[in-house]
């Protein structure tokens, strides 16, 4: 038989074969997720990662440090604070949070409200915040809300990175 023509009836032996590879799809009874027990395993692998390193952020921010906090932002990334300009890039993420420290923000509480895998690699964190801040007359805290996007690499071995954050005071 002809090399060519071979190879055409081979392509459709070789897409059935494949369509019964296809995993089958179930709604989870407790959320909104879409799984097989390896992609179930996978969004819940993502969803906890970002939980541990949202942890870890705050361990950082309670230390007051403004190298370590800015190691979880990616390369390129964005801080938007309220009522001030977005802020740029790790560095520039850096020296803003080293200036909020200086000026007396001494540590944060945060309540996770939602974490939702909403893309392949990318989580959404949503909650609640109390910042602490020194002021002459004494320590205040400041109430409000939060959302980081979350980009989370394929390998377990790499930490999550905010992509965005976004803080918004009551």
């Amino acid at each position: 038989m002809n090399r060519k023509l071979r190879n055409i009836f081979l392509i459709p032996a070789a897409f059935s074969i494949s369509l019964l590879s296809v995993p089958a799809y179930a709604a989870s009874a407790d959320s909104n997720t879409y799984m097989t027990s390896q992609a179930a395993y996978k969004v819940a692998s993502a969803e906890a990662r970002v939980a541990e390193a949202s942890g870890d952020f705050v361990t950082a921010f309670n230390n007051n440090d403004a190298a370590t906090l800015a190691k979880f932002y990616k390369r390129v990334s964005v801080l938007k604070l309220p009522g001030a300009p977005a802020v740029y890039g790790k560095q520039a993420i850096e020296a803003t949070w080293q200036g909020g420290f200086d000026q007396g923000i001494t540590g944060v509480t945060l309540s996770i409200s939602q974490i939702d895998q909403i893309a392949k690699r990318k989580v959404l964190e949503n909650g609640t915040f109390v910042l602490d801040i020194n002021t002459p007359n004494g320590l205040i805290q400041q109430e409000g809300t939060y959302s980081v996007m979350w980009h989370v690499p394929r390998s377990p071995n790499k930490r999550p990175k905010i992509i965005f954050d976004t803080i918004d005071a009551n």
